[in-house]
């Protein structure tokens, strides 16, 4: 071939050349100029402003940027979603009536350019950009609100309007999910029945191309039988493949109709079979709504009906982020890693399989877990040698073993093997304090199976030191494990085992707490059987505080195992890998670019991958970009070994180990490659400081025994290790020793850092800075703490502290807001005592309020209702009465825990003449406590002397002698003091789960029955509800007249401060002024400082002392707005005031006009009408504000017989119910881009 052939002359080539360079000089000497980090700082300062709703400035700081890109779609898709939110803004304030005329006027006024600009926005980004989701969608939402700010009989026509546009568009293009939802809310808005028919084809594309997206079946469905169109049958098939793993969780609503819950689904199908579209119809219904207040239900509703803020465009950022990264590893590459490699003489020779640092003696110092051919060993540094100080024999083909405290979260179970509690001077009492004294287990697993080792490193023989578990645990059934992973699955405090198997697929393993574990396979969409999970790792991937699992199957396939509570599980394949990449073999999760939102990084043949995502809110995970880069072989481990802030990872091949920095666009940097000496195969590697220099060491196990890499990098920088403990190793219950499955976030300088614990040490690389801002943990079960400007170069050994419930009342004594007591305790909403078993609510109370704490403010009394813990408050109800009596009497009211029959509303007046003192009391280890309960002057008898977790104790009581009291009385009534610290759903499921456990015994009234026991004379007698509360208890005829004592027996974790006989009290005067609420506004207050208290003592606030950064994970679902909710608290009518943590309701009551007696004093009873629920994972319907309770409730969920009820209470509050927890107030993105 003559190479010359087609060829353009040399001499138009060099005039194109000089054109060329021309046009790029110009380009270079006119172009804008900009500061790349600046730029990008901008940019994610308007994208921080955009979510924080602060539409003018985010637009301003976009105009600013956008001469410098005048074409990029990134930057005007943020420009549009922008000018959609201000729309948005502009009619929420015209809506609002609370609002100042002028404020709501002028917004008036705004609107229609507002629509006009909005308009143009989308224009502009369709036109850069293309046909696509984001824009077809934001025209969507414009339509909707135009709709809202017209005439019915234009809204009805844009509703039609908008119908028509999303049908086209989603019939092109079916797989675009976000417009599922606006279409249907469109169909409904545009009350036109005609338009169904043309839907239904749209819809059940939709479906369909979303397979797994449980709303859009339901969906079609909906429009299915409403059109009686035969193709319901089909839908109805596929949801109920999709509702399979929901079933616990809908048992308890469906069983209200008789029936289990895929039956509902079977009674449409017959409907339809039979041409009975009435019963079609109506059981769809219940079908659907059966499965609305899931957590399944509710986070495909959200993926299939986004907020506009999900569509905030990262792309320009990232690029930009690029362009930083690779000018910044120029001019400051990273510190190259240094290591000094031995060899463990004592494993010289022996091919060893797994490898793990291990604090075995809890010391404070590591040892070496070694797996081999001869079994399990933990080798100790002892005089510049490696020791064996525990061995074991275990199944010969054991491939692996994980390292997990298995007990029950419990610090008085005598089998637990605990540390002793040694006194030393090497030790600080602070550090002792806060080091964990309970030993790990190890859990080892292979072809035959698995094997379950408990540690007792204080057993004088070596070989008693690893000792197996002395009853059958149930993981005996096991067999042909693949992988192995161990955390808190089911969030009930404990830890449990997932293992995948050659031919059963993933099993799901949850503990008992009492080291025996059960299967949860049931009701879940697991991955195929016969493709086995080759790798796990374990991270809230979605933000909604479960721990999901992210996986690797044999055949490559990555996806994730998502957590939808109440032991059920989806899996969810993800198309993660490019298509060069081979197939996945390992995974790992980290926030590498530091947006606050988790990143999967995937080992695919030669080559790593970082999958980069968005998340926008709760359960709102998307992908925005992928970064590719080479790996030496198909395993990796991460940590930080030069401590210079950015995530290393170490990966191996025959060759040896390779290391390399990641930087926050997803590149990797090398910092050095070594081997072992003896060149054997490498089988795993185990980070850690084992020297406890502050620089992470290597453990490496190969087939010629263990080596340890010694970091010896020069120049490293700052570093801080975290390690979280429970109270007292956790009595409370709630949060698994090491608190395993948190999230871990350090801010320091401009940089934001997160880790999820996965070991009992966390370790953050810190650079150059010296001091952090803040380290802040969220725990397994939600609750947050803080560590305020931690040191750099130590250890932070950090108790967990945990969360309480229901509002508090705070009211004004003349000088401040004082403390008073907490509200709602009868009115538990959702709240498990075990699975699919509720606790029923009773939404009255009557609370009395003492005097001291209520006078008068500018001719008003004040109080303030405040929910301040991860709950919601629903109240529908108020009213105060003032009661004036003599001075020598006390009023009490007949409230305590317990059903209407036996709280039902009644003024004690009792005085001084009736109360009689019992002759002496005793507690249950038979110490006097008599002085103890004369008064209440909170110095309480703390029965029981041991627990099992927050709630319960073991069996406890106060034995009072009434040998004084005449028995033929006509009138007794015990008059008890005191406060609870109660379980939570968590730990009813917790100890539900536990056959070694009772559950909870409320206070029983018994007398002796003459025969040297005690026999129950009242079986339930109610209990002060939370803070410190009064019960009376008629004991009327229940004395046994030989012998007056009586026992107040209860396994409940309940104080008691005064106890008291009422005998024969006579009738006393009182005056009663029931106060008209004059008014109640909502508003913010923050979080209250608590008081210091003992340990008997219950929390009490500083009211004054306030906190407003977000204590608490966000809530989904719509709250009550600001402003005046006088008319909602009027009456109980179902229209009522939903708050939650950081609101408070500012209550005004007016002072009698009657004057106080002289030689009386005045109390207060403050009625309250509401519910609350507890955010607690376990909690049904507890991540939600909805559904709404409301007067006629049978049952919470309502069940599905009140579907309609439940609906009328929904519409009555929407008008108001328009406010919602701001999901980025509490996952703060950081403005500097990848720190």
């Amino acid at each position: 071939m003559n190479p010359r052939s087609g060829a353009v002359s040399k001499p138009l080539l060099a005039a194109l050349a000089i054109l060329i360079v021309a046009a790029v000089g110009i380009w270079f000497f006119t172009r804008p100029r900009f500061d790349v980090q600046q730029t990008l700082t901008q940019l994610r300062t308007a994208v921080g402003q955009i979510e924080n709703l602060e539409v003018d400035p985010a637009q301003q700081t976009l105009l600013a940027i956008q001469p410098l890109f005048p074409d990029d779609p990134s930057l005007q898709q943020n420009l549009a979603v922008n000018a959609v939110s201000r729309l948005r803004q502009l009619a929420g304030t015209i809506d609002n009536v609370s609002l100042d005329p002028e404020v709501v006027e002028a917004a008036r006024q705004q609107f229609p350019a507002a629509v006009t600009e909005t308009q143009q926005n989308i224009d502009s980004f369709a036109a850069l950009a293309g046909e696509n989701a984001v824009s077809a969608w934001l025209h969507s939402r414009l339509l909707q609100v135009q709709a809202s700010q017209v005439d019915p009989s234009q809204a009805t026509q844009l509703a039609a309007e908008n119908v028509r546009f999303l049908t086209e568009t989603l019939a092109e293009h079916p797989d675009w999910l976000a417009l599922v939802g606006p279409l249907t809310t469109a169909l409904d808005e545009s009350s036109d029945d005609s338009l169904s028919q043309s839907v239904l084809p749209t819809l059940i594309a939709a479906s369909e191309a979303n397979p797994r997206n449980l709303y859009a079946v339901m969906q079609a469905i909906n429009v299915a039988v409403k059109q009686r169109d035969p193709a319901a049958t089909g839908l109805l098939q596929r949801s109920k493949q999709l509702a399979e793993p929901l079933v616990p969780e809908t048992s308890t609503i469906a069983a209200s109709l008789g029936m289990e819950p895929l039956d509902v689904a079977d009674r449409v199908i017959q409907a339809i079979a039979d041409d009975d579209w009435q019963q079609a119809g109506l059981y769809a219904n219940y079908w659907i709504n059966l499965h609305k207040g899931t957590a399944a239900y509710r986070t495909d509703l959200r993926l299939a009906t986004p907020h506009e803020l999900d569509f905030l465009s990262f792309d320009l950022s990232r690029r930009l982020g690029a362009q930083w990264a690779a000018a910044d590893r120029e001019t400051a590459p990273p510190i190259p890693i240094r290591f000094d490699i031995q060899s463990v003489i004592e494993t010289a020779g022996t091919a060893a399989k797994q490898v793990a640092w291990v604090d075995f003696d809890l010391d404070g110092t590591a040892e070496l877990a070694v797996l081999d051919e001869d079994g399990l060993s933990i080798l100790q540094r002892e005089d510049d040698r490696w020791q064996r100080i525990a061995t074991a024999t275990v199944p010969a083909d054991s491939q692996r073993f994980v390292v997990a405290d298995l007990f029950l979260v419990d610090s008085s179970d005598r089998n637990r093997l605990r540390k002793s509690r040694v006194q030393t001077t090497e030790v600080s009492d602070a550090r002792r304090a806060n080091q964990h004294d309970t030993f790990r287990s190890f859990v080892l697993s292979g072809p035959a199976g698995v094997t379950v080792l408990q540690a007792n490193p204080e057993a004088t023989d070596p070989q008693q030191r690893l000792r197996g578990s002395e009853k059958p645990t149930n993981l005996e059934a096991i067999s042909g494990v693949t992988a192995s992973i161990a955390c808190d699955i089911d969030a009930d405090g404990d830890i449990d085992l997932v293992f995948g198997t050659e031919t059963e697929g993933v099993q799901i393993w949850i503990n008992r707490g009492n080291m025996t574990f059960f299967p949860v396979a049931a009701h879940s969409q697991l991955p195929p059987l016969d493709n086995p999970a080759i790798d796990f790792a374990f991270v809230d991937f979605d933000r909604d505080l479960d721990l999901d699992l992210l996986t690797v199957l044999r055949d490559g396939t990555v996806g994730v195992l998502e957590n939808v509570l109440h032991l059920q599980f989806r899996w969810q394949p993800k198309d993660w890998q490019s298509g060069d990449g081979g197939v996945a073999t390992r995974i790992a999760v980290g926030d590498i670019d530091g947006n606050v939102s988790w990143d999967p990084i995937i080992a695919a043949g030669d080559g790593l991958q970082v999958v980069f995502s968005e998340t926008s809110d709760i359960g709102v995970w998307k992908e925005i970009g992928r970064a590719k880069s080479p790996l030496a072989g198909a395993q990796f481990v991460t940590s930080e070994f030069n401590n210079d802030a950015w995530l290393d990872l170490v990966a191996w091949n025959e060759a040896g180990f390779a290391i390399d920095s990641l930087g926050f666009d997803g590149v990797t940097t090398s910092l050095g490659e070594f081997a072992i000496e003896s060149g054997a195969a490498i089988r795993d590697v185990s980070p850690g400081d084992w020297d406890g220099d502050g620089r992470i060491d290597l453990a490496v196990a190969s087939d010629d025994g263990v080596w340890i890499a010694s970091n010896t990098t020069q120049g490293t920088g700052n570093y801080l290790r975290a390690s979280f403990k429970g109270i007292d190793d956790n009595a409370s219950g709630r949060v698994n020793h090491y608190a395993i499955g948190s999230v871990l976030e350090l801010r320091y300088g401009p940089y934001y850092r997160a880790q999820v614990i996965t070991e009992p040490i966390s370790h953050f690389g810190m650079g150059t800075e010296s001091e952090a801002i803040t380290l802040r943990a969220i725990l397994p079960n939600g609750v947050t703490q803080s560590v305020v400007q931690p040191a750099a170069n130590q250890i932070l050994y950090e108790q967990q502290t945990l969360k309480g419930s229901c509002p508090y009342l705070y009211s004004w004594d003349g000088e401040k807001f004082a403390f008073v007591t907490d509200c709602l305790w009868a009115a538990p909403l959702g709240l498990q005592v075990a699975p699919g078993k509720v606790v029923p609510d009773r939404p009255w109370e009557y609370l009395k309020v003492d005097g001291r704490f209520v006078q008068p403010r500018d001719g008003f009394y004040e109080l303030r209702i405040t929910e301040e813990l991860w709950e919601l408050a629903y109240f529908d109800h108020l009213q105060l009465t003032a009661i004036d009596h003599p001075a020598d009497v006390e009023i009490f009211t007949n409230e305590k825990v317990g059903p209407p029959s036996i709280a039902e509303h009644k003024i004690h007046a009792l005085d001084q003449d009736c109360i009689q003192p019992v002759r002496s009391a005793v507690d249950s280890s038979g110490d006097d406590v008599t002085k103890q309960l004369k008064r209440a002057d909170e110095d309480y008898v703390q029965g029981f002397r041991e627990q099992y977790c927050q709630g319960l104790c073991v069996p406890h009581w106060i034995e009072l002698d009434l040998a004084d009291i005449d028995p033929a009385a006509e009138r007794l009534s015990l008059v008890l003091t005191g406060w609870i610290f109660p379980t939570d759903t968590t730990l009813n499921i917790q100890i539900a789960q536990n056959p070694d456990l009772a559950s909870v015994v409320y206070p029983v009234l018994e007398v002796p029955d003459g025969e040297g026991g005690w026999q129950t004379a009242i079986p339930y007698i109610g209990f002060p509800g939370g803070k410190t509360k009064t019960i009376v208890v008629d004991i009327t005829g229940k004395l046994n007249p030989d012998d007056r004592r009586v026992r107040i027996r209860t396994s409940a974790q309940i104080y008691w401060d005064q106890a008291v006989v009422a005998v024969d009290p006579p009738d006393v005067e009182t005056r009663q002024y029931p106060l008209k609420l004059q008014s109640a506004s909502l508003g913010f207050h923050g979080y209250s400082t608590q008081l210091p208290r003992q340990s008997t003592q219950p929390h009490r606030y500083d009211y004054e002392n306030v906190a407003t950064a977000p204590k608490w994970p966000p809530l989904s679902g719509t709250l009550t707005q600001y402003g005046d909710v006088l008319a909602k608290l009027t009456t109980w009518d179902d229209d009522m005031v939903v708050m939650a943590a950081g609101d408070e309701m500012r209550l005004r009551f007016p002072v009698p006009d009657a004057p106080i007696p002289a030689g009386w004093k005045r109390d207060f009873v403050l009625h309250c009408v509401g519910w609350d629920k507890d955010a607690d994972l376990h909690t049904l319907a507890g991540q939600t504000t909805g559904p709404l309770p409301f007067r006629a409730m049978s049952a919470y969920p309502p069940p599905i017989t009140q579907v309609g009820e439940a609906e009328a209470a929904q519409q009555r509050n929407a008008a108001t119910q328009t406010r919602s927890q701001r999901y980025r107030e509490f996952w703060q993105r950081p403005a500097v881009p990848g720190l």
